[in-house]
């Protein structure tokens, strides 16, 4: 009787020790997020320049940085994002590679490409490669191994081809995602990806 009463009393101790570690876990994931989203969204806050479009954002960038005022160039970016972008410029004058990465990132135009999964609804994200060279990233893509065996995956999973290639696209191309900010009522860029 003793015994029995003793591993009930067990059984029940060890499932609300395990459950009280759940919930913290669970808890603890929870502040995490909202901590981050906290951080994140006074780094939108403090960001004040950017454009009424993500066109017009990319282009006062790029003039920014084709006249090397860096410090100007950064301002559009996300705020915990523009040390490392401003380091990066920086250190392209000088190994005197400036000129040669501006003109991979100086086509004018940009084009949208599909989402990146993930992405929130205030996002977009372009491409600033010409249509031509953005055309050939996407061949390059279909041609290459890893992405012939993600649509034998895909197939498998009877998912359609277009949608495999357009989820697929932002991780192949160069690209920049601009972020709406509320506060400011402008797009922001709230990643840059170069090559």
């Amino acid at each position: 009787m003793r015994l029995k009463r003793f591993l009930i009393l067990s059984l029940v101790f060890l499932i609300g020790l395990f459950a009280g570690v759940f919930f913290r876990i669970l808890i603890f994931k929870e502040q995490i997020y909202l901590f981050e989203k906290n951080v994140i969204e006074k780094d939108i806050a403090q960001t004040k320049l950017g454009g009424n479009t993500p066109e017009e954002t990319w282009n006062m960038f790029l003039d920014a940085l084709s006249n090397k005022n860096i410090d100007l160039a950064v301002q559009y970016i996300i705020l915990s994002e523009r040390e490392r972008y401003k380091k990066y410029f920086e250190e392209l004058i000088k190994e005197d590679k400036y000129d040669d990465e501006l003109m991979k990132i100086g086509n004018r135009r940009i084009i949208e490409i599909p989402r990146k999964t993930g992405m929130n609804e205030d996002e977009k994200i372009y491409s600033y490669l010409s249509p031509k060279d953005l055309e050939n990233e996407i061949k390059e893509m279909i041609n290459s191994e890893i992405f012939k065996n993600t649509l034998k995956v895909g197939r498998e999973l009877r998912i359609p081809d277009k949608d495999i290639i357009e989820e697929n696209i932002p991780y192949y191309v160069p690209y920049v995602i601009f972020k709406y900010n509320k506060y400011t009522n402008k797009w922001i860029i709230k990643e840059l990806r170069i090559y």
